[in-house]
């Protein structure tokens, strides 16, 4: 198990170090391009500042000329021309602002964005501030002045606005379904993230929008977790990175690559430098001890509450061309499971004869008559809402609500008592309904 978790884990979280280890040219190689020529070095040994500092009072991003540089520098790296350009940048601590993005190719736009921003509506001052080094990003003292002001729960919002993709790239999406083409679904794209709290609960929703012809919204809703528990897990998680930089011997690493491209701690890194540094980070996972991943596991168990409650929600929602669309793709099968769906729907079967329709599902009998409550229960909150579907099919939403803490002890003892399958039932809300508003 804890072999399997360390490679899906690294492999997850350091797939573009592979792709950089890959290039034919080395990261030196492709750095001194981008430089023009290696700068003589500024001394033997990088200067270090004498005092940690875990951020500066600069924002990260700001100014239009440094975002300019380094996606420059990025595309030029993996792609190996410059092909991202940015209109205007603003932003101050707590939020930023990138307008007017294309993405060209031979002189012809691939890809346009009206704008991609954030903002921290709580002004706590960090959410776009400028660390001080590379270090800084897996040092929970960075961050902790972030989630002991309640950063995790922070009433925010990010958005990318205004997605364009040309018509080739379009075209190539529209493929299976030409039908869709002339929907203009992919000439006005949205994504957003919005999340907000109070006192006791957090809320967050991600939308995505297409042209307002088809809509996907994830939403939650939980309890607070208590900071001391929060702060527990996330120091547990730094201390795993800290023993990667160990064991990837990054520290020293970083500190001759500093030296090498003549900059100090307090340089603003280059992309490709900062590549080359995390990506050592990333494979210093791999050789940590088994031992040290089971002792994470146990802190993170300790420091984690099961007393979770909680609501998800997962909503589709599509317009009349698009319903039209589809069903013409189909073939008409769409339109054949609608007229069955509604022959069966009809009427609503009585509890005798949904039951009978469950008789062959093998049902232990002391188990039985629970389960024909519980699935005829769930047959009738159900039946209006598919009703409505299959004669007005615009939509369609399904949640999860944790309505009380789950005793893990249920859990534990689930397969020696399969009856606590009902407590969990109890506690537990599901819900599908039709075309919902998004």
């Amino acid at each position: 198990m804890i072999r399997s978790f360390k490679v899906s884990f690294i492999f997850l979280i350091s797939f573009f170090s592979f792709h950089v280890s890959a290039q034919e040219c080395d990261l030196r190689c492709q750095m001194e391009s981008m430089l023009g020529s290696k700068p003589e070095n500024k001394s033997s040994t990088p200067s270090r500042p004498s005092e940690r500092r875990y951020s500066s009072s600069k924002p990260l991003i700001h100014d239009v000329k440094e975002v300019q540089d380094f996606l420059d520098q990025i595309t030029l790296y993996f792609v190996g021309e410059e092909f991202i350009k940015v209109g205007s940048v603003r932003g101050d601590l707590d939020s930023f602002n990138i307008s007017n993005i294309k993405m060209e190719a031979d002189g012809e736009s691939l890809v346009e964005i009206r704008q991609i921003s954030f903002s921290d509506d709580d002004r706590l001052g960090w959410a776009n501030k400028r660390p001080s080094s590379l270090e800084d990003f897996i040092s929970y003292d960075y961050y902790s002045e972030f989630f002991e002001n309640g950063g995790l729960y922070a009433n925010s919002e990010f958005k990318i606005e205004g997605i364009n993709l040309s018509r080739d790239i379009a075209e190539e999406l529209y493929y299976e379904v030409p039908y869709l083409r002339n929907l203009g679904l992919t000439d006005n794209v949205n994504l957003s993230y919005l999340q907000t709290s109070d006192y006791k609960d957090v809320e967050g929703e991600f939308l995505l929008d297409m042209n307002d012809q088809a809509k996907v919204s994830i939403k939650f809703e939980q309890p607070k977790i208590p900071l001391e528990e929060s702060l527990g897990v996330i120091k547990e998680a730094f201390q795993l990175l800290s023993y990667a930089q160990y064991e990837g011997s990054c520290e020293s690493d970083y500190n001759n690559l500093l030296n090498e491209y003549g900059m100090t701690s307090d340089d603003y890194p280059m992309p490709a430098f900062a590549f080359e540094y995390f990506g050592c980070i990333f494979s210093g996972l791999e050789y940590i001890d088994d031992d040290v991943y089971l002792s994470f596991f146990e802190s993170m168990e300790g420091n984690s509450s099961f007393n979770y409650a909680g609501k998800f929600s997962y909503d589709v929602s599509w317009s009349t061309e698009v319903w039209n669309a589809a069903s013409i793709a189909s073939g008409g099968a769409l339109d054949v499971g609608l007229l069955t769906a509604k022959g069966f729907l009809a009427n609503k079967m009585s509890k005798f004869e949904l039951v009978s329709l469950l008789d062959g599902l093998g049902i232990p009998y002391e188990y039985k008559g629970l389960f024909d409550d519980l699935v005829y229960e769930y047959y009738s909150d159900f039946y209006n809402e598919a009703k409505s579907f299959v004669n007005y099919p615009r939509g369609i939403g399904i949640s999860v609500e944790i309505l009380n803490p789950i005793d893990p002890n249920v859990l534990e003892n689930l397969e020696d008592n399969p009856m606590l399958f009902f407590n969990l039932l109890n506690n537990i809300r599901f819900d599908i309904y039709a075309n919902p508003s998004i």
